[in-house]
């Protein structure tokens, strides 16, 4: 954390946590910045922080007191959270008509988890997306140690921090939570006792499996139950699959959030245990390294064509050994790679090879 971020976290501590509410004196209102299905965020700015910020105001004003009553309700419980992986609430900011604005931290107006998963071309490697699980299960476990259920986990409701400019800096990236509910979940990401308003802490254990399924396969919950209808959603008809998750150890702990016996689902403490584990677990492979090289467009290019000149180096040696300066005399500068049979066969079945130099 920075020096900056740690007097700021002082100075709110310092701020009365029983005050609940903001004077609108001390809030300035910008540009809208996001649409969901119940409200609208703009960005904004609070003078007594001397911060930006971002403003929740609800769409809905059907029975305005009872949903201010229930907006209150939340902001008392998240204006004590403090946790890197959850979005700061600052507080409520009561305005003109009874509406109250909810002033929060203001994450990167780029967009959400979501977002970044939908661009196609962006390969993410497993032990990226294994990092923001643990962050997204850190976050979760701290919730629940304040008996704070979230009710509607998805990618939508996560939200990226230093939000990367490229594929390097993926792993800088830090997921903070937004948009704990007190109405249902989104039908896709609920659990069997949800559907029956039976909502627990478990609930958000089968919500995050989802959530782990959209991070390992970046597939769109929205594009894939499009043609099937809320029954069969609620009832398992139409549901996500684990086996579509090739991390075994990842498809293995989806499985178990997914159980329908609640006992038997881990808790997020066990989850990060778990992923703690994995991640403990994580060496560069060769694999990793030729996507990397794949990925990494910027730097030059050498084009050979494939077909012949590949059988020469696949045919050359029984050990198939490493790709290096000596394979390519244009460039003392690529990187040394173990290419295995199986991995130059998969890799290499195009017209032609590209092969990118590091900088």
């Amino acid at each position: 954390m920075s020096v900056k971020a740690v007097d700021l976290s002082r100075q709110l501590q310092n701020e009365n946590e029983s005050s609940l509410y903001i004077k609108n004196t001390s809030i300035e209102i910008g540009d809208k910045i996001g649409s969901g299905n119940n409200a609208n965020i703009f960005m904004g700015y609070y003078k007594d922080l001397s911060i930006k910020i971002a403003i929740k105001v609800e769409k809905s004003a059907k029975n305005l007191k009872c949903l201010n009553q229930t907006i209150n309700e939340l902001v008392g419980e998240m204006k004590s959270i403090n946790h890197e992986n959850v979005i700061r609430v600052y507080g409520v900011c009561p305005v003109k008509n009874d509406v109250n604005l909810v002033i929060m931290e203001l994450a990167d107006p780029r967009g959400s988890l979501r977002t970044f998963l939908n661009k196609k071309s962006i390969e993410i490697f497993d032990n990226i997306k294994i990092r923001w699980l643990k962050q997204i299960a850190n976050g979760m476990s701290f919730l629940h140690s304040k008996d704070i259920i979230h009710r509607d986990l998805k990618t939508e409701n996560i939200v990226m921090n230093n939000y990367p400019y490229n594929i390097d800096k993926l792993e800088e990236t830090v997921l903070k939570i937004i948009d704990i509910s007190r109405s249902g979940g989104t039908p896709t990401h609920m659990s069997p006792e949800a559907f029956e308003e039976k909502y627990c802490k478990k609930s958000d254990v089968w919500s995050y499996g989802c959530v782990a399924w959209e991070i390992m396969t970046q597939l769109n919950p929205k594009e894939y139950f499009k043609n099937a209808n809320l029954f069969q959603i609620a009832t398992g008809q139409f549901r996500m699959k684990s086996n579509e998750i090739e991390d075994q150890s990842i498809k293995y702990l989806v499985d178990n959030c997914w159980e329908h016996n609640i006992e038997k689902r881990m808790n997020f403490g066990q989850i990060c245990t778990r992923l703690d584990e994995l991640i403990s677990d994580i060496r560069p492979t060769e694999n990793f390294a030729l996507n990397l090289l794949s990925i990494r467009q910027k730097s030059l290019e050498t084009e050979y064509s494939s077909n012949n000149y590949l059988n020469n180096i696949y045919s050359s040696s029984n050990n198939y050994s490493s790709l290096d300066a000596r394979s390519f005399p244009e460039s003392g500068r690529i990187a040394n790679i173990m290419l295995k049979p199986k991995i130059l066969e998969n890799y290499f079945e195009v017209e032609s090879i590209k092969i990118f130099i590091l900088p």
